[in-house]
């Protein structure tokens, strides 16, 4: 596909030919939405297709109406993926990770031209390379996803601040416990694995794990790690979860001084892709093109 230039109908005509056509995945970034740009959405496309909404939802966007705080409630039951970034300013639409839409287009009636006074919007659309995947995955890396709890806590908020004057409705913020997930794991490298199954299997010795006495008794092993447990944790945010998101992952939760370096926090990440291939049951590793995934079962 070459790049071309769109307008706010043509934006819409191509978003829609994607969507119809989605075999697996649409991720949408968008400040704004809409509850019935959501509504029009859901109805292009066929079912099991895997969504992911990120937006900014500011109380102050809400108060404007121009976003709705009905959508949250409305993805989850719908077993989408949802999610904030503060200061989200970017609008991207992307499709089974080979068609990306990029404009000035927010997920809206008017932002799409699906109502008369729809907005003079401007567009971009194109095939991803390698980079681009880049580009979105830092993205994703700095969304706060959104459960029931969260929805629940972001209702109390709004019921807490009743009729009161909205003047200065800029500074209301939501609870900083929205974009603030906690861990109780505190890992050091020795919590990795710095050989594979197979060395292990053959009797080289590892501070990760005891030595093999047999595959039973090692999976159990492996499932009760601190290392295990912490990334069946991480996973649960439903985040962009390749390779490089894991090897990320490791080295800003890691708590060795000084840090170990990039090339042995690769060669831990190798190995935990290998110890979860052969031992778990609740990890499941996608393969893609160039890289791989990881994605909880249930």
């Amino acid at each position: 596909m070459i790049s071309q230039l769109l307008d706010t109908e043509s934006f819409r005509v191509i978003l829609e030919d994607n969507l119809e056509n989605c075999q697996n995945q649409v991720i949408i970034f968008s400040p704004f939405i809409k509850l019935d740009a959501i509504k029009w959405l859901t109805k292009r496309l066929t079912k099991g297709i895997k969504v992911r909404i990120i937006t900014r939802l500011e109380i102050s966007d809400i108060i404007q109406k121009v976003s709705d705080f009905e959508i949250c409630q409305f993805a989850i039951d719908k077993g989408w993926d949802i999610g904030l970034i503060k200061n989200l300013h970017a609008k991207i639409y992307i499709t089974d990770n080979k068609n990306i839409l990029v404009g000035s287009n927010n997920l809206t009636l008017s932002g799409l031209g699906i109502d008369k006074e729809g907005n003079a919007e401007l567009g971009v659309a194109f095939e991803p390379d390698m980079k681009s995947f880049d580009t979105i995955e830092k993205l994703l890396l700095k969304v706060s996803w959104i459960d029931q709890y969260k929805i629940d806590l972001m209702s109390k908020t709004l019921k807490n601040l009743g009729e009161k004057n909205y003047a200065g409705h800029e500074h209301i913020s939501w609870p900083e416990e929205l974009y603030s997930p906690k861990s109780d794991f505190l890992l050091l490298s020795t919590n990795f694995p710095d050989i594979s199954p197979e060395m292990h299997q053959k009797g080289k010795q590892s501070l990760f794990i005891n030595d093999f006495a047999n595959k039973e008794q090692t999976k159990q092993e492996f499932l009760n790690t601190e290392v295990y447990l912490w990334l069946k944790s991480i996973l649960s945010t439903k985040e962009f979860t390749s390779f490089g998101w894991l090897t990320s992952k490791i080295h800003n939760g890691i708590l060795d001084r000084p840090l170990p370096y990039r090339s042995k926090i690769k060669i831990y990440c190798e190995n935990l892709f290998l110890w979860i291939e052969h031992y778990s049951d609740d990890i499941k590793i996608i393969k893609h093109n160039k890289t791989k995934s990881l994605e909880l079962t249930n």
